[in-house]
């Protein structure tokens, strides 16, 4: 009797064990650290954009674990720098996902980068959070593991288009850069300005880098527009703008996000003349939701000489919006985790997809299995940029 009692409690230890082995998805099965990815341009040639995305993060991460993580379990930051090298970001992932066993990815800076990463991380199964690309292809369809924080490529690129019509200019000229940003936004344009029926008088192309576009801006010069819609990063914006300037083209230019970013004005200096382009209006129309001002609050504490993102006032200025996105995707992540109570990417997935009016710095932040975008035209508003920073441009309805 003695024996066989022994062999059922061996044997109802042994069924706990395995159990308990089973189980181990679970946020609370052990104290093991829930590991996520980060990948970021962090050097290279758009390390403004990179360094951002990385403070935003380490700080979402800091705070979480200040308060005992998830269930008890600390988050753990795997940090890659890609260099804004597409081949680097595949190593970058793959390296994460294999090595690491990361649960989710967050990044990276340009489209680029993320069209490289997607395969990677479509074949693993886990959750991409895409806080700076732009591409529409991003969600367009929607990738059931993939969601976008950044402003998506269309709404920017219809707004542009609505800005020369409404000032009334229809001789519109469209330059872009050859790279996975870059090209497909000019394409698109072109595609839009054709079904409202019109033609570009002009449209050129360059490499990201390029330091002599004067051939380019004198096809455009030559083709008498009335403004120009640009499609490509800060460095080679500011350097086709003062070319401009240079050749007598003193014409309106309006484009996307990059042109809000430190490096454009720094480059383009007293060239930058008439720059338009759109942004969140996260920093940008007062009175601040609170999730930015406690944001901005946290920021200040945390990067107390950051002029860069935070501006060089008391008051946060519009820039404090790009780690702002990259700030709410980790957030939304890791609320996905912790109520799916456990790290197994498919019960990730479905709670991002149950995630409904989340308070976001941004906006409000909803998604569903048919929409993965976190931001819509409703929170976009066109800016003027100047040497002294980048501000609300109000248009009359």
């Amino acid at each position: 009797m003695v024996k066989k009692l022994a062999l059922v409690i061996v044997s109802v230890f042994l069924i706990t064990v395995l159990v308990s082995g089973c189980t181990s998805n679970s946020t609370s099965a052990n104290k093991e650290p829930i590991r996520i990815g980060f990948i970021a341009g962090m050097s290279g040639p758009n390390a403004e954009l990179g360094n951002g995305q990385k403070m935003a993060i380490e700080l979402a991460v800091e705070q979480w674990n200040k308060k005992g993580g998830i269930d008890g379990r600390k988050i753990e930051l795997i940090e890659r720098d890609d260099h804004y090298n597409p081949t680097d970001t595949v190593n970058a992932a793959n390296e994460l996902i294999n090595n690491y066993k990361v649960v989710a990815i967050v990044g990276p800076t340009g489209s680029g980068n993320a069209k490289a990463l997607l395969p990677v991380v479509k074949a693993a199964g886990i959750p991409l959070m895409i806080t700076n690309s732009m591409d529409n292809e991003f969600t367009n369809p929607v990738i059931p593991n993939v969601y976008r924080f950044a402003m998506p490529n269309w709404v920017q690129e219809q707004m542009a288009i609505d800005y020369a019509l409404k000032n009334n200019m229809t001789r519109i000229a469209v330059i872009n850069d050859t790279s996975g940003y870059g090209k497909p936004g000019g394409d698109e344009i072109v595609k839009m300005l054709k079904e409202k029926g019109i033609t570009p008088v002009a449209r050129e192309e360059y490499k990201p880098g390029d330091l002599d576009v004067t051939a380019q801006v004198l096809m455009i010069k030559n083709a008498n527009p009335q403004i120009l819609i640009i499609w490509g990063m800060a460095a080679d914006a500011a350097n086709i703008r003062k070319t401009m300037v240079a050749n007598g083209l003193n014409i309106p230019m309006i484009g996307g996000n990059p042109l809000v970013m430190k490096s454009y004005r720094d480059i383009a200096g007293s060239a930058i003349g008439e720059t338009i382009t759109t942004y969140l209006d996260t920093y940008l129309r007062k009175p601040f939701r609170p999730e930015a001002i406690e944001f901005a609050k946290a920021w200040k504490e945390k990067y107390p000489d950051d002029k860069v993102f935070y501006g060089p006032g008391d008051e946060p200025w519009y820039y404090l919006n790009m780690p702002a996105q990259t700030y709410d995707a980790v957030n939304v992540l890791l609320t996905a985790i912790k109520n799916a109570k456990s790290t197994d990417s498919k019960k990730i997935i479905e709670e991002l997809d149950k995630i409904r009016d989340y308070k976001g710095v941004t906006n409000k932040i909803s998604f569903s299995p048919d929409d993965h975008d976190a931001q819509g035209p409703e929170n976009n508003v066109y800016c003027y940029v100047t040497q002294d920073g980048v501000f609300e441009l109000k248009m009359e309805k």
